[in-house]
């Protein structure tokens, strides 16, 4: 179950534009196989991460949460969900006992989940949908019913929870979440199901699948919750969206990119790619660091600048142009040590600024396509320094 994260360092000086004895320097290439990344899965053994106790504890943290409205009804989510709607038929076929989900049955409808702090192009097979049934409040169902029946038709399956409306099943590999409401409102049956699932190509640690997995069925649990005013925007609320997978790899990032940085030379810039959230990270450390973040600091909250058109911020103009990232900006929030950046209306950019035995270093992180994402990891690094593990 250990697997060798390789994060690729790039010195990639298509960010360097314009800055001549960049361009002069050749381009390098340094793996780096973080084998640190996993030295957190030894702590926990397997028998423990299904201990009740523990998964009533992490069902119970509050998160940042906001209300959405969907076709029949608000719900309450978390930020780190997003939500599509189908009214028509599907595809999905699938029996619970006497629960029947079949996307061809009149009045069908589902709604895919999309969650955003789950990697999906390599690491997880991550599927989570609310399907919804004509149901009427006398039919009806037994949730232990059913898991006997997954026990006795799944080879080598576990029962790993059961609730009143709630199962969490699988095998080594796998895990599903199913979790059962009625909504009389509407006079449906609404069939939660989600299965976090390694990918063909990877191999995961256990308990990372059974931590996502508990993280869809505190969303299921919550769903209706509306009347529930959304939590405080505060750190302890936002570390509890991090998923475990996601804790280890930004720890991992937090130990080795100061360290890294003081191997190279000062007037460098580089590069990495975190592969499995489709985000880029920019490390500077040279003399442009102080003047870059001296120049964002005097831009106040919701100003725009046209870095090729304007001609009042020439100072700026010229440090960010140093930078070689930008051309339009718009400062959409800032702290003593970061600001979060939006550039041409589309994309988000955060830039932080460190420091290592005195030596100041700027990091930009690239790849937000909203301001929630962008919120969310400007909180994560804003206190990284306090990331703490939290088993599942």
């Amino acid at each position: 179950m250990k697997l060798l994260y390789k994060l690729t360092i790039l010195f990639l000086f298509i960010f360097s534009v314009g800055c001549a004895d960049l361009l002069k320097m050749d381009t390098h290439f340094v793996t780096i196989e973080a084998e640190n990344l996993y030295e957190y899965d030894s702590m926990q053994s397997f028998e423990e991460i299904y201990d009740s106790t523990k998964i009533i504890e992490f069902l119970n943290r509050k998160t940042v949460t906001e209300i959405i409205k969907l076709e029949n009804f608000n719900a309450l989510t978390s930020i780190r969900y997003g939500f599509r709607e189908s009214l028509e038929g599907s595809l999905d076929r699938m029996t619970f006992g006497s629960i029947i989900i079949d996307g061809r049955l009149p009045g069908f409808s589902r709604i895919e989940v999309n969650d955003r702090y789950v990697p999906h192009n390599l690491t997880f097979v991550d599927m989570d949908f609310f399907y919804y049934i004509p149901w009427e409040k006398s039919q009806s169902y037994d949730i232990k019913l059913i898991a006997q029946d997954i026990s006795n038709t799944m080879d080598d399956s576990t029962i790993f929870y059961v609730d009143e409306h709630s199962i969490i099943y699988g095998e080594r590999g796998e895990h599903h979440v199913l979790h059962i409401t009625y909504l009389e409102a509407i006079k449906r049956l609404e069939v939660f199901h989600s299965v976090q699932k390694e990918n063909p190509f990877r191999m995961l640690p256990e308990q990372d699948l059974f931590s996502n997995s508990l993280a869809k069925l505190r969303l299921a649990k919550n769903f209706h919750n509306t009347k529930n005013a959304p939590e405080e925007i505060d750190w302890t609320n936002f570390e509890n969206l991090i998923s475990r997978h996601q804790r280890k790899l930004f720890a991992t990032i937090r130990d080795f990119i100061p360290e890294l940085s003081m191997e190279f030379s000062e007037d460098i810039k580089f590069a990495f790619e975190l592969k499995d959230y489709s985000l880029n990270a920019l490390i500077v450390r040279d003399s442009t660091v102080k003047k870059v973040f001296k120049e964002l600091n005097s831009v106040t909250v919701n100003t725009k600048i046209n870095l090729k058109e304007d001609t009042t911020h020439k100072t700026l103009k010229q440090s960010l142009r140093d930078l070689s990232i930008f051309h339009e900006i718009e400062m959409v929030h800032k702290t003593g040590q970061g600001f979060i950046i939006n550039e041409s209306d589309y994309r988000f950019y955060l830039v932080f600024i460190y420091e290592n035995n005195g030596a100041p270093y700027l990091l930009c992180l690239s790849g937000l396509d909203n301001l929630r994402e962008a919120y969310f990891y400007f909180q994560l690094l804003s206190n990284l320094e306090d990331l703490k593990y939290k088993g599942l």
